[in-house]
């Protein structure tokens, strides 16, 4: 990606507008079927949950409810938004995750 400095921006600030913001959180009623998320928190708590940060492809919504496809497992999950905050990732961040498994048995 280039991108040339005019003066008038910084480059960080032209970087920006380049760059699709990810990264955010994603709000209940923002979700759409085919968007790379991950967990960020659990509301009104600090604890961590096994799947934070793991990214996935939601699949389905009917609020409060949604199904998303963990990547790396491709294991279906169901999420419920009053309990989560979303955050939006990078196809590169999700595309990190997946990777495939070792074969296992004799022809490993």
């Amino acid at each position: 990606m280039q991108v040339e400095n005019d003066g008038s921006k910084d480059l960080l600030d032209a970087l920006m507008d380049e760059t699709s913001r990810k990264g955010m959180i994603v709000q209940e009623d923002d979700l759409v079927v085919g968007q790379l998320l991950c967990v960020h928190s659990i509301k009104g708590t600090d604890d961590a949950a096994p799947i934070m940060g793991q990214s996935m492809i939601v699949t389905a919504i009917c609020l409060p409810y949604f199904t998303a496809k963990l990547l790396a497992s491709n294991e279906l999950l169901t999420l419920d938004v009053r309990f989560l905050r979303m955050m939006a990732v990078t196809a590169e961040f999700a595309k990190s995750q997946k990777q495939d498994l070792p074969k296992r048995g004799p022809q490993a």
